[in-house]
């Protein structure tokens, strides 16, 4: 039973391996981007299978040494995908996105806060949601600081 088990996570993650890399060839191939429907039509995928493969191909992106990530930019009516992976390409997206991503943070912290309060302080997702909140706490209050180090230049 085990070894079924082990079986079908491994052709799991081949699969979920295979469908990233057709994510960032089909990402290659249309360098102005493309929508979910656009990638789910084309690929002939569900909206949880892009939505994976997004997932796992920001992370493979992430941890590849390369400087290239999948974006998601709003152009008023839906969201576009596109790869990117200059510096001038990555700057401006950066520097948009800074605040956006920040006050997400923001918003997770005050829900963690939330969380321990209702929660029996000896369980798990407690102790969990505690080492989360603790952690974007301190990254918040760095990026406070770099903030004040802006405004005295």
């Amino acid at each position: 039973m085990a070894r079924k088990l082990r079986g079908a996570a491994a052709a799991a993650a081949a699969q979920g391996a295979i469908k990233t890399q057709q994510l960032i060839d089909y990402a290659i191939s249309m360098p102005e981007g493309f929508t979910a429907p656009d990638a789910m039509r084309d690929l002939e995928w569900s909206r949880e299978v892009l939505h994976d493969a997004i997932r796992r191909a920001r992370r493979q992106l992430a941890y590849s040494g390369d400087s290239m990530t999948l974006t998601m930019e709003h152009d008023g009516k839906q969201a576009v995908f596109r790869l990117i992976g200059t510096m001038t390409e990555l700057a401006p997206y950066a520097a948009a996105n800074f605040m956006t991503w920040e006050k997400n943070f923001d918003r997770v912290t005050w829900m963690l806060g939330s969380v321990t309060r209702g929660l029996r302080a000896d369980c798990g997702e407690a102790r969990r949601a505690q080492i989360f909140q603790k952690h974007l706490r301190r990254l918040l209050e760095d990026l406070a600081d770099l903030r004040k180090e802006d405004m005295l230049f």
